[in-house]
């Protein structure tokens, strides 16, 4: 066999297992597609096209290279999210932002010594390099298949509960949750992506035409085993329904508004959330708005500063929010509770709450014109032409 660093520019795939090198008919298909080279990139290129070329490759990192491949650098999800949130000039270049020494794998490592080393450090990509540093491989913590555990029971609470009134006349005779967009309701999108995410417990919480819902959920097979429902006699508010969870998840657990459409990547706002300790984690959405007068700043009367027509940015709740366990404690029994008076409390008592900005496709439907945007929307987001199927249809 051909040595590895030839045989990586041939285009053979490898994988480090039991400290052999496989090339790609051995690898079979389970590997197909994992190409590291969409993943490596120049130390030049500005954060923007950085951040497209990351969602090409579908991957969460992207490995900073030099014209022999060696390792640089890496810019991963995380380093992302703190250039957005720390107001970061995005045509800089990705060297500003990289990690310059992180955690990589050594060829000749078993998959069991490299996810032993991902443990420990909490890494979930770990670049694999040669003797003179040069990168031969990206190695997935999902690539593990011997070694690998089950991933863990996901628990998801979803407020399906509004009224729905800023819609009306469409929510008179049905619930919001249950308004078509695509080829299924606004809710069945978001309960297939908790399925595909491993989520096996889901809980509505129902309020507003709640046997309605419970009826269109329990005539779709696939939600059978994992949906349960949760009643409220009154109007508890964006999260006072928490109080109703007949157990308490063992690991922190999501809670989402049950009227967005959005493509939600569920298992990396819990690594966010599990890697940074926080007591609560709350997904973020970047707005911009252009303003239609001249901003002037002044010192008393006096003009320090003029901006035309400014582009202003900001940071909206998403609607989505990853809770410790221990915070259940904190929610009061059947009474109003919204998740703005939980954030302010545990802010007040110096806890830690973070973030998680959100940079996929995301709308609330709260308007008219945003469910029709939504409508518009679908099949180019979620692969599906609307269609005339009836509520509950599918298997």
């Amino acid at each position: 066999m051909r040595g590895i660093e030839e045989a990586a520019d041939l285009g053979f795939w490898k994988a480090l297992k039991g400290g052999r090198v496989f090339g790609a008919e051995e690898m079979g298909s389970h590997m197909e597609g994992r190409d590291f080279r969409s993943a490596c990139t120049d130390s030049a290129l500005p954060i923007q096209e950085g951040m497209a070329q990351l969602e090409r490759a579908h991957k969460r990192i992207l490995l900073v290279v030099d014209a022999e491949r060696r390792l640089l650098g890496v810019v991963g999800d995380s380093d992302l999210r703190r250039a957005r949130l720390n107001g970061q000039d995005f045509s800089a270049p990705l060297h500003t932002i990289m990690t310059r020494n992180p955690v990589v794998g050594r060829l000749g490592m078993t998959s069991a010594e490299m996810l032993a080393l991902m443990r420990r450090t909490h890494c979930h990509e770990l670049p694999v390099l040669d003797s003179a540093g040069r990168v031969i491989d990206l190695f997935l913590i999902e690539d593990v298949f011997d070694v690998q555990e089950p991933s863990p029971t996901l628990t998801a609470v979803v407020m399906a509960g509004g009224l729905g009134q800023r819609l009306r006349p469409l929510t008179e005779h049905t619930p919001k949750p249950l308004l078509p967009v695509g080829d299924q309701p606004i809710l069945f999108t978001l309960l297939d992506q908790l399925l595909a995410s491993h989520c096996e417990r889901i809980y509505l919480a129902l309020n507003y035409m709640a046997p309605a819902v419970i009826e269109a959920v329990e005539a779709v097979p696939r939600y059978r085993q994992a949906v349960r429902f949760l009643r409220e006699n009154t109007m508890l508010g964006t999260i006072g329904a928490l109080s109703l969870l007949p157990e308490r998840p063992d690991r922190p657990f999501i809670v989402m508004n049950g009227d967005i459409l959005a493509r939600v990547p569920f298992e990396d706002i819990l690594r966010t959330h599990q890697r940074e300790g926080n007591a609560l984690t709350v997904a973020v959405r970047e707005q911009t708005q252009q303003l239609s007068y001249g901003i002037v700043t002044l010192e008393g009367t006096r003009v320090t500063g003029m901006r035309e027509k400014p582009i202003l940015s900001h940071f909206i709740n998403a609607g989505i929010y990853v809770l410790a366990p221990s915070l259940l404690d904190r929610i009061p029994h059947q009474t109003r509770y919204d998740a703005t008076t939980l954030i302010e409390d545990l802010l007040r008592q110096g806890l830690r709450v973070g973030s998680f900005p959100m940079r996929d496709y995301w709308i609330d439907i709260g308007l008219p014109d945003q469910l029709e945007q939504a409508r518009r929307d679908y099949e180019g987001m979620f692969g599906a032409a609307c269609s005339e199927r009836p509520i509950g249809a599918g298997a």
